[in-house]
């Protein structure tokens, strides 16, 4: 069991606003909400060459939208990735269809595209317990803890059995393959702007889209699926997902900022592997694999020292918590499919996230550290 969790003088993960962001939050919020929401959606774009983005009240809203552009209906199967949080995984529910959870590799920690195709594979076969033949939907891939996906081998699956693949890069904001950003490899891309995110507007995420007819059906569904025009007319059901005025103008204020906070965590990481170097990190499939290590995590010998250092950092009101637990291990979805050889739940049994944030003093790092190390 987990130390009960109390307030934590070092958090996981917690991204500050300065005095200079928050001076200029009440001119900001006299702007016109829909020109706000335009010229958030605008930066993001050219800050990563992503062509349509808009701005929704989370990320689990983007990933829903994103499901429904991809016309998932009820009974039909979605694969998504086994180790993630469960908002990846929620709105596959929300739609009325069923999760494939896929396993995941050992160095990235994320989708496996042995056990992707092997899922797609059985799925069109029939050899999913107690489902009938049929091919999955989409593809909800995560970028775990910020480490890109194996998205060239993902893709290329998935292209082959024409599957739409919706990115949560909700951890993975700036992290890239070579010179492309994450986000910009599949269908679709959902973004979370969080507190404890490399950029933030105290809630909210993004829906990137390739097509501008894609961009307009989401905002669309977006705002209660109101048509245009004289009076209050709906044909469509529709969602309450707008993000909110404050939202979109501290997303403007904050997103300039991003590669220098995601230098600070990288600098973090740093420490860590520098430290702990016998224990074994989240790694790169490949060189060109960059990721922005949002939150940086490691391996213990096995769950009774993992669970040793947890209650010792919580002792010490240092927030920490184990990885992700795999969503084939969640009450929730009992029954779900999973298909793989059970590295997602050795990762959960071993792993165990520290504090990341990119505001974090040398002294706490060093602290953290000895912490870990007399566990």
């Amino acid at each position: 069991m987990e130390a009960e969790k109390g307030i934590a003088k070092i958090p996981l993960s917690r991204q500050e606003l300065g005095a200079e962001v928050l001076s200029q939050l009440p001119e900001m919020l006299e702007t016109n909400y829909e020109e706000l929401s335009l010229q958030f959606a605008s930066i993001f774009s050219n800050a990563f060459d992503l062509p349509h983005a808009l701005p929704v009240n989370s990320g689990t809203s983007a990933i829903h939208i994103a499901l429904r552009l991809a016309n998932v209906q009820a009974g039909d199967l979605v694969l998504c990735s086994d180790l993630t949080y469960v908002a990846s995984a929620f709105p596959i529910s929300y739609c009325g269809a069923k999760p494939v959870f896929i396993d995941v590799d050992r160095e990235s920690w994320n989708m496996s595209p042995d056990s992707l195709e092997l899922a797609i594979l059985l799925a069109m076969q029939g050899r999913l317990l107690g489902i009938e033949a049929k091919k999955p939907k989409a593809i909800v891939v995560v970028h775990l803890f910020g480490m890109p996906a194996r998205m060239p081998e993902i893709m290329k699956i998935a292209n082959k059995y024409q599957i739409p693949v919706i990115e949560d890069a909700a951890e993975a904001l700036g992290a890239r393959i070579g010179d492309q950003f994450c986000g910009s490899f599949g269908d679709f891309a959902c973004f979370s702007f969080n507190n404890n995110k490399i950029v933030t507007t105290l809630g909210g995420g993004l829906l990137v889209t390739k097509t501008k007819d894609q961009l307009e059906q989401a905002d669309y569904l977006s705002s209660q699926a109101r048509s245009r025009g004289e009076g209050y007319t709906h044909f469509q059901l529709g969602y309450n997902y707008r993000m909110n005025l404050a939202g979109a103008a501290l997303g403007c204020l904050t997103l300039p900022l991003w590669q220098s906070e995601i230098q600070k965590r990288k600098n973090v990481n740093g420490f860590y592997q520098d430290q702990l170097h016998s224990f074994m990190f989240q790694e790169q499939p490949e060189p060109e694999f960059h990721p922005n290590h949002w939150l940086s995590a490691i391996l213990f010998k096995n769950k009774e020292t993992k669970h040793k250092a947890l209650d010792i950092l919580q002792q010490h009101e240092i927030e920490s918590r184990s990885v992700w637990k795999p969503m084939h291990l969640q009450p929730y979805f009992k029954g779900s499919p999973f298909i793989g050889s059970g590295v997602s739940e050795e990762i959960f049994e071993k792993g165990l996230c520290l504090p990341s944030s990119g505001s974090l003093s040398q002294q706490s790092l060093q602290k953290i550290v000895d912490l870990v190390l007399t566990s």
